[in-house]
């Protein structure tokens, strides 16, 4: 394939390594800083090389090219992510960059192979109107700032309760996968047990996760035949409570079963009524009514 010939298919290809390698990288990145090389992968390089394997250069004129780029690029990200999801690739952005990039460069190799490449004109947007350009840059501007938001997460709401998972999968003949992910409102700290044939043998932490992030690490067990595993999650502010206990035996999966919490004392006559600030009772004066708490506190109803 001659570079000078097929320019512009060069770069686009160049453009998608790039952008897959940045995507890889960048994993942890904050939204801002990930937002453009996904903007490339979403709404412009798929498209663009697409466009150039299916159409002569010479049957479209440069702002239909664009137009065809943008609509090309959306639909091949959602039959990318389609595929990856039945292949059983687990999705993330690393992998989905991956799939796009390869999308762009077999699009640019047919493109290349059926002559539609172009030596890249010294202004790319050449004979394209002042209207078609600001019009464009418009819809990239709103197109990259709704991805954007799309990757910012959004507030709580105010009576919101986080949760945290933790697994126990085998990995082999001799070996477990242990992971936990925190969907928590904030950043918790953790450590996890691992427990063989009932003894303790490892003890990972203090993890810290953020909200939506994962941890995972493989254990060896001494199997086969594998011995009954156990992982028990703690919370660093709270270490002598297990918070997650999962069991696998022969490769099944056994949920622990919730540790009771001790009952609460019951409520005097005096004050009745229960509520998670303790007890109290209801009291009108006139049109408003109040919760009178045994520490003293008075809290208006409605």
């Amino acid at each position: 394939m001659s570079v000078r010939r097929n320019g512009d298919l060069v770069l686009v290809a160049g453009l998608a390594a790039l952008c897959a390698l940045l995507a890889g990288l960048l994993d942890g990145a904050p939204a801002a800083v990930r937002v453009v090389p996904a903007i490339l992968l979403v709404l412009a390089l798929p498209g663009y090389a697409l466009t150039a394997a299916l159409i002569a250069p010479a049957a479209l004129r440069c702002a239909e090219r664009l137009v065809f780029a943008i609509g090309l690029s959306i639909g091949a990200a959602i039959l990318t992510t389609l595929a990856l999801h039945l292949l059983s690739v687990r999705l993330g952005a690393g992998a989905w960059a991956a799939a796009a990039a390869l999308v762009t460069l077999s699009a640019c190799a047919a493109a290349a192979a059926r002559g539609h490449g172009r030596p890249l004109p010294p202004w790319p947007l050449h004979g394209v109107r002042a209207l078609e350009i600001l019009a464009l840059a418009g819809a990239l501007l709103l197109a990259g700032g709704a991805f954007a938001l799309g990757l910012t997460p959004l507030p709580a709401p105010k009576n919101a309760v986080g949760t945290t998972a933790l697994w126990v999968v085998p990995y082999g003949a001799s070996s477990v996968e242990i992971g936990v992910r925190s969907d928590q409102l904030h950043t918790q700290a953790y450590t996890v047990d691992l427990l063989l044939g009932g003894r303790r043998t490892r003890t990972f932490g203090p993890l810290r996760l953020a909200p939506g992030r994962r941890w995972a690490v493989r254990a060896p067990t001494g199997g086969p035949p594998a011995p009954v595993v156990e992982a028990i999650l703690r919370r660093v502010s709270a270490p002598a409570a297990v918070y997650r206990h999962v069991i696998l035996r022969s490769g099944r999966v056994t949920l622990a079963p919730p540790v009771a919490a001790p009952a609460a004392p019951r409520c005097s006559r005096r004050h009745p009524l229960r509520s998670a600030r303790g007890c109290y009772r209801v009291v009108k004066r006139g049109k408003r009514a109040f919760r009178f708490y045994t520490s003293g506190a008075k809290v208006p109803i409605g």
